[in-house]
């Protein structure tokens, strides 16, 4: 009961601590009551980390002034008496083109994508908690004819301790995006590399204490590199390095928009180069915005990862020495259908993902189905429906199905 007492008061204390913020500000807290027959994929997925089968509450503060913005969203779960944070930031704006971000905060590229439409991101999706870290990011326009404007970003974090670490490793994150904006179109390109260094290991390839000096990390920056291994015909790269390439056109017709993406995976220098040719996430996106309506479709294939030596030991998620992989609190930071269970191994798979949605003043209707096509799989579905009852004040049903069992919500939100 006390641990219980402890938690609730950080949310109210966050919460009701909001009035001294002035007029910058805007909050929410949020009652919901969750009835489950049984585990449901979208109750533990794309939800930060945050498994909704128990009754809850969310509260979330969003302050701002000319150079200065926080952020927080937490849940409580009355079952387990925790508090879990979806984000918490401070993010301070030197000029229009430079800030620096401190805390747990989502990604700061592929702007483009719908996070709450799609199945999710292949590089870092909604499926886990942020990982605390501290980043400094850069926009630059080019001349007003050429419209061209370059973004970048680099971000160092901390993973989180488990079995398989002794002291938790560091994240280090950049991207680089080129975008062009003309005539109602938008076009870009970007590259992300993520890396995961240092720390100390129990249980991998080569455990113990990793290399973790400044001209390690500078390794790690470019992807150089490590010793030479006892047993290993050659040095490997230092640290667990994947990303993407990304690639994305908008186009705006009338009351019209349209959107197409592309995000390929890599994890070494073979599928940095496409070796694994179509693998990645594909999305088409229609929105209208007369009717404040749309849908999304997108195709995830990951059929290409271990064809023909030497590519078959190509896990996207997974890496011989950090053995947790691409995971925080043992959730999976990609897309979580590219490797839903504890296997290390990438599940072979084709699947199918479709999006609908509705934002008018009196409601807002979500609706996600997914389905993979290459294997004999069941229907992953969720419907979520808030109605506004006034300015302050509004309803919400949660339904989720998952073709044999279905699980249902109410919620109740207060918005200041």
């Amino acid at each position: 009961m006390k641990l219980y007492t402890k938690n609730f008061l950080i949310l109210a204390i966050l919460f009701f601590s909001s009035p001294i913020f002035s007029n910058e500000l805007s909050s929410n807290i949020s009652l919901f009551s969750i009835k489950s027959k049984s585990e449901s994929w979208w109750q533990n997925n794309n939800n930060y980390g945050f498994d909704i089968r128990n009754n809850y509450l969310s509260s979330s503060i969003f302050w701002n002034n000319d150079f200065l913005y926080f952020e927080s969203d937490g849940f409580l779960d009355f079952h387990k008496e925790k508090v879990h944070f979806k984000y918490l930031n401070i993010n301070y704006i030197f000029n229009k083109n430079v800030n620096l971000k401190i805390g747990r905060y989502e990604r700061q590229f592929s702007e483009y994508l719908e996070d709450q439409l799609s199945s999710g991101s292949m590089i870092e999706s909604l499926n886990a908690q942020p990982i605390p870290k501290i980043g400094l990011y850069y926009t630059l326009n080019f001349n007003k004819k050429s419209n061209f404007q370059l973004k970048l970003g680099i971000s160092h974090g901390k993973f989180d301790r488990n079995s398989y670490y002794k002291s938790a490793p560091y994240l280090h994150e950049k991207f680089l995006y080129l975008t062009k904006k003309e005539n109602g179109s938008e076009f870009g390109i970007g590259l992300v590399h993520e890396a995961m260094w240092a720390g100390n290991i129990l249980i991998g390839k080569h455990p113990g204490k990793q290399p973790s000096s400044f001209k390690d990390f500078l390794k790690v920056f470019i992807s150089a590199d490590g010793p030479l291994k006892e047993g290993e015909v050659h040095a490997n790269a230092l640290g667990n390095h994947l990303g993407i390439w990304d690639f994305y056109l908008i186009r705006e017709l009338s009351a019209h928009k349209f959107k197409i993406y592309y995000q390929h995976i890599f994890e070494d220098t073979s599928s940095f180069r496409f070796a694994n040719k179509s693998d990645g996430l594909w999305g088409f996106q229609y929105d209208n915005l007369k009717f404040k309506s749309g849908f999304l479709l997108e195709y995830l294939n990951t059929t290409n990862c271990c064809i023909d030596p030497p590519y078959q030991s190509d896990n996207y998620y997974y890496n011989y020495q950090y053995r947790s992989g691409w995971r925080y609190k043992n959730n999976i930071i990609g897309n979580p259908f590219v490797n839903p269970t504890n296997s290390i191994y990438v599940e072979l798979i084709k699947l199918v993902h479709l999006g609908f949605y509705i934002k008018t003043d009196e409601i807002n209707l979500l609706i996600l189905n997914s389905r993979k096509v290459n294997i004999e799989d069941n229907h992953k579905s969720m419907l979520k429906l808030e109605k506004k009852m006034n300015k302050s004040i509004s309803l919400d049903i949660l339904i989720f199905n998952d073709e044999k069992n279905t699980n249902y919500g109410l919620g109740v939100n207060y918005h200041f």
